[in-house]
């Protein structure tokens, strides 16, 4: 709870006038009080020690006399010497005990022929002879020996209260409080006296500031004729105020200059925006296009009768593509994130059916290799995360460790962790050193590719990685051993799959390619002449009827005149006018009925275009497609199409 004063009490507590008097008040208050605890103690210490040496005087007294008395066993004359004491002031308890601590005679009768064995009496005895005091209870006790014949027959033992010496202190301490405030007050008056001049002429200036503080800056400050310091502030107050308003006018004028600059620029800092997102969206599709009718057109090269030299070439061209194509792939990425257009859109999908897939479409790259591929899964899980990011980490990950993988495997796995989702990536590959562990997430860093060989990529995958992990609001780990491996991993957070994924067709079970031929009719839609040739020529190499056209409406064309209902569809998205290739699969359905599987590919995967085609059951692939997964995409469409 917060104090808040009296508005009677506000001004004393605020002003610097009642701030000056209260501390030259503390200021005599504290002197005072330092003044009277220093005498207190003093007296303290002089009649703590005058008790201490009365106490030993008087067991002194009683030890030299006693001796007689004890030896003879006389209680009534060590009674009555005893007694002899009761007058003296502050005596709370006078006692003879023979060697054995039997009380021999006492102030207390109580106490007669009792063996003293209390902590007070042991404490007292273990002391050196001739110290042997102690203070306990407010008391001050004091003992001594009796001796006879150069041995020792007994105590003495005298207890003083100091009740009284504590009375006094006390009386002294009321006392020196009303000093105190008597030098409150005294400090008081003076300080008023002395602090009303000088407040006044501040007063004079705090108005003036505070007209100022207001917006009133031609404020007049009354002149001050003194050659005082405060005379010299308020001159200097007088100048400070003048040259404030000056500069008040001239940095209005420079803000609206600058409110009006900053406008401008952020207008064309949001234009210049727009065009990089507009840019990079169509750079994305107008650079894979070519890249992915040239693979195309390499996958069905491959698949002619060659000799053997031109079979070689043909291999060395579908390498080459295939470099170029990763190479590519990355470049747009990082340009794509640097530009702050990827967006992590969580939602809840099935772990399992991602990792599945990924397994499949690096297959064949492990085979090529002569590695093992595995997953591994604990159980049928979902995350909830996004998983287009998800997918892109995970195959980064994958394409370095079958990259620098020779011999082994490579494991793909994923295990529940409480309520997290450990995802995992291992391999036998050559290992990481821990001081290069760090190092490997920074940009264009390649441990074991000091010739720069560009079939190893550029260096950006980890830090593409590490920063789309980041978008996923998680961290990329690394776990190496040189010359055994590496794993990476990441956790996800668990979620309960409620209802079917949005991006159900994109993770279906493809299975294994059969290697044998297709059959069906496949209807082919792109506004690029190459993309469309290439496409056409590979899907019939593989056994299917094609009919192509840069349109809708030319494709439907086709098929009319063939008269041949086409059993699935492949439609690029960006198509020439309004025409894209949602609204190509929309006209398509209406024609030859819901149920035709369509495939969209597009070189630019923006989280609007994969909600879209989640919500039109599409299945939506990135430029530039791999023909091998393209095959067993068709092979699993037509199969389910039948």
């Amino acid at each position: 709870m917060n104090f808040r004063p009296a508005h009677w009490l506000a001004p004393l507590l605020y002003s610097g006038r009642a701030r000056i008097i209260a501390g030259v008040m503390l200021l005599f208050a504290l002197m005072m009080a330092a003044v009277v605890a220093d005498m207190l103690r003093r007296q303290q210490e002089f009649m703590e020690q005058q008790l201490a040496q009365q106490g030993a005087g008087l067991a002194r007294t009683l030890a030299v006399s006693a001796p007689s008395w004890l030896l003879s066993n006389d209680v009534n004359g060590l009674t009555d010497l005893v007694g002899s004491l009761a007058a003296t002031p502050n005596l709370h308890l006078a006692m003879i005990l023979d060697t054995d601590g039997r009380v021999r005679a006492s102030s207390d009768e109580t106490l007669f022929n009792l063996v003293l064995d209390d902590e007070q009496s042991r404490r007292l005895l273990a002391a050196p002879p001739g110290s042997r005091q102690i203070w306990h209870d407010a008391m001050v006790d004091s003992m001594a020996e009796i001796a006879a014949g150069g041995r020792t027959i007994g105590h003495t033992r005298v207890i003083l209260s100091a009740l009284p010496v504590e009375a006094e202190l006390q009386q002294i301490t009321r006392s020196g409080g009303r000093y105190i405030l008597i030098a409150i007050v005294l400090g008081g008056i003076v300080s008023w006296f002395v602090v009303r001049t000088l407040t006044r002429r501040l007063a004079r200036l705090s108005d003036a500031a505070d007209r100022i503080a207001a917006g009133q800056l031609e404020v007049e400050v009354p002149d001050d004729p003194g050659r005082d310091e405060v005379a010299r502030l308020t001159r200097d107050f007088a100048q400070m105020a003048l040259r404030v308003a000056t500069a008040q006018r001239d940095l209005r004028q420079q803000i609206d200059a600058a409110t009006a600059e900053l406008r401008r620029r952020k207008e064309e800092a949001e234009a210049a925006n727009a065009a990089k997102s507009r840019f990079l969206a169509a750079a994305s599709h107008d650079l894979r296009q070519p890249m992915h009718a040239l693979g195309l057109f390499t996958s069905r090269l491959s698949r002619m009768p060659l000799d053997h030299e031109a079979r070689g070439v043909a291999r060395y061209i579908e390498t080459s593509v295939s470099a170029l194509q990763d190479l590519l792939d990355t470049l747009l990425d990082i340009s794509r994130i640097d530009a702050g257009l990827v967006v992590a859109k969580p939602a809840t999908f099935l772990l399992n059916d991602l990792l599945a897939r990924l397994q499949f479409d690096l297959a064949e790259t492990a085979q090529r290799k002569g590695l093992r591929l595995r997953l591994r899964t604990g159980g049928n899980l979902s995350v909830h995360s996004d998983a287009v990011l998800l997918e892109r980490i995970l195959l980064n990950l994958l394409g370095n460790a079958l990259r620098y993988t020779q011999r082994g495997g490579v494991l793909l796995a994923c295990r529940r962790r409480g309520n997290r989702v450990r995802v995992e990536v291992w391999d036998t590959g050559i290992g990481i050193p821990a001081a290069s562990q760090r190092a490997i997430f920074d940009e264009y860093v390649q441990l074991d590719n000091p010739e720069r060989d560009r079939s190893k990529g550029l260096g950006l995958g980890l830090s593409i990685c590490r920063r789309l992990a980041h978008l996923l609001d998680t961290s990329l780990q690394l776990r190496s051993n040189p010359g055994r491996g590496s794993v990476f991993c990441l956790d996800l957070p668990l979620a309960e799959m409620t209802e079917p994924a949005g991006e159900a067709l994109l993770a279906m079970d493809l299975g294994r390619d059969s290697g044998g031929r297709l059959h069906g009719a496949v209807l082919i839609i792109d506004d690029d002449p190459l993309v469309l040739a290439s496409t056409s020529g590979l899907v019939a190499s593989w056994g299917c009827q094609t009919f192509a056209g840069p349109s809708v409406a030319d494709a439907i064309s086709e098929c009319d005149r063939a008269g041949v209902r086409p059993d699935m569809a492949i439609c690029d998205y960006r198509l020439r006018g309004l025409e894209n290739g949602i609204s190509s699969a929309l006209t398509l359905r209406h024609r030859f009925g819901n149920n035709i599987p369509v495939l969209l590919i597009s070189g630019d995967l923006s989280e609007d275009l994969q909600r879209e085609a989640a919500r039109n059951r599409l299945v939506l692939l990135s430029k530039p497609l791999k023909p091998a997964r393209l095959r067993s995409l068709l092979q699993s469409l037509l199969a389910a199409e039948e």
